[in-house]
């Protein structure tokens, strides 16, 4: 359907304006966000021209387009140009692979002489990113046997994240596997990858959890007992990034390759604006 979508804007843009606006582009009577890993939208309008007076529907899709559960979305038309009608869409969930559709109706208000309307939209929602580092530790033993035999390189980390506007990456201070009783440094990094806004990581809404073959766990800007540590004060975006967390842990080994999952979840709140342009024409 998508592919169809966007074989008709081509054809639209030839005999249409269209505006770029926060990360989206909009023609007259279509507008379609396809660059949000978070989700897509398409709005349709029932015409792109509409006289003083008369009525335009305009039918809105949403679809979760990523791997994580989109909650207390928003969706606020805040300028409606010389409309008068319904602007305020609630969605309390919204599921990978999931998508919500509803009609607005719409009514041209007065106007003198034709005129060029730029629809302005607003989308806002909770979403979490999660992350995950599989690390592995070996004995002494073991280490030094694989290292003499060339061997070292057949034990490898991996890691999985989830398709989410907020990027998470994790880079080790030194290569895999790691040796039992050496202290190894994490590097952590956020970046905002999508064309929206992210402000701030609040205190209190990103986890890490250590594994068992990892001790003495400490996190720049995190707290907690054990293994598990929750971000304190925040982390504010400047330029689409945060600053970098630093986390340092002594290695453990209880078997000969000692295995364990690093996890990271950050719940944080995503917003971005889109355009629908309608021209209103006089009586």
């Amino acid at each position: 359907m998508k592919k169809l979508i966007l074989l008709s804007l081509v054809a639209i843009i030839f005999v249409s304006g269209c505006i770029d606006f926060g990360g989206s582009r909009a023609f007259f009577g279509i507008s379609e966000i396809t660059d949000n890993p978070d989700m897509y939208m398409l709005i349709e309008a029932s015409t792109d021209q509409i006289k003083v007076d008369r009525y335009v529907q305009l039918r809105l899709t949403v679809e979760n387009d990523g791997d994580s559960t989109l909650s207390n979305m928003k969706i606020n038309a805040y300028d409606q140009c010389l409309f008068a009608g319904d602007s305020v869409k609630d969605i309390v969930e919204l599921r990978p692979n999931k998508s919500s559709m509803w009609i607005w109706k719409w009514q041209a208000i007065n106007t003198e002489i034709d005129r060029d309307c730029t629809i302005r939209l607003k989308t806002e929602y909770d979403t979490e990113t999660k992350v995950e580092e599989r690390f592995n530790v070996l004995t002494e033993s073991e280490f030094y046997a694989r290292e003499e035999q060339g061997r070292l390189k057949e034990i490898r980390g991996s890691s999985s994240t989830t398709d989410n506007t907020l990027k998470i990456n994790v880079e080790f201070s030194e290569a895999q596997p790691f040796l039992e009783g050496e202290q190894i440094f994490a590097y952590i990094s956020y970046t905002d990858i999508g064309k929206g806004f992210l402000n701030k990581l609040e205190g209190g809404n990103v986890t890490i959890e250590f594994p068992n073959n990892a001790e003495n766990v400490h996190c720049s800007g995190y707290s907690g007992e054990g293994n598990t540590l929750t971000l304190m004060n925040g982390l504010t975006f400047v330029k689409r990034v945060a600053p970098q967390t630093t986390c340092k842990f002594t290695t453990k080994a209880n078997q000969l390759v000692d295995i364990g999952d690093m996890s990271i979840i950050a719940k944080y709140k995503y917003q971005f604006d889109n355009s629908l342009l309608l021209k209103v024409t006089a009586k």
